[in-house]
C-alpha cells in the first residue's frame, strides 16, 4: 500500500479518536502556558459534556476514556467547569467561518480586542503503531 493511501486511513482512524487527539493538541500546545500553580477553567457549552466532566463519569467508554483524561491531565491543579450557551463562546468563533466574512466581522471584531491570536496546534508525535495499522487492509 502507498503512503498516500496509508495516509487517508490514517486520517479516518485519527477522526475516529478525534477527541482524544484534541486533548493531546491541546496539552502539547499550550503546555508552556499552564505553570502548576494556574487555575484552569473550562468553558463547556454542551450541557451533556459538562455534566461528564462535572461528575468525571461518563457510560459510553470512548466518552470515559476523554473525561478520565482530562481528569487526569488536572489531577494537582485547580480546575473549574462553568457551562455557557454556544452562542457566548468565543472560543467557537474561529469554527463559524473565514475571518473576511462581513457576516462574522463582529465576532471577530470581539477576538481582536481580547487579542486573540492564532496558534497553529502541535500534535504530538505519533507512533509507528499508528502506521503500521493504518496500512493494514
Amino acid at each position: 500500500m502507498g503512503t498516500s493511501a496509508a495516509c487517508s486511513r490514517l486520517s479516518l482512524t485519527l477522526e475516529s479518536a478525534s477527541a482524544q487527539q484534541r486533548i493531546q493538541a491541546a496539552r502539547h500546545t499550550f503546555a508552556h502556558l499552564l505553570p502548576p500553580d494556574r487555575v484552569i477553567v473550562h468553558f463547556i457549552d454542551s450541557q451533556v459534556a459538562f455534566a461528564w466532566v462535572a461528575k468525571g463519569y461518563a457510560s459510553q467508554l470512548h466518552v470515559a476514556d476523554i473525561v478520565n483524561q482530562l481528569h487526569l491531565d488536572h489531577l494537582h491543579r485547580q480546575v473549574w467547569f462553568e457551562w455557557l450557551d454556544s452562542d457566548a463562546n468565543i472560543a467557537d468563533i474561529p469554527s463559524r467561518g473565514d475571518p473576511e466574512d462581513p457576516a462574522l466581522a463582529g465576532d471577530y471584531a470581539i477576538l481582536r480586542e481580547l487579542g486573540a491570536t492564532r496558534i497553529t496546534a502541535k500534535l504530538p508525535p505519533i507512533p509507528p503503531s499508528y502506521y503500521a495499522a493504518a496500512a493494514t487492509p
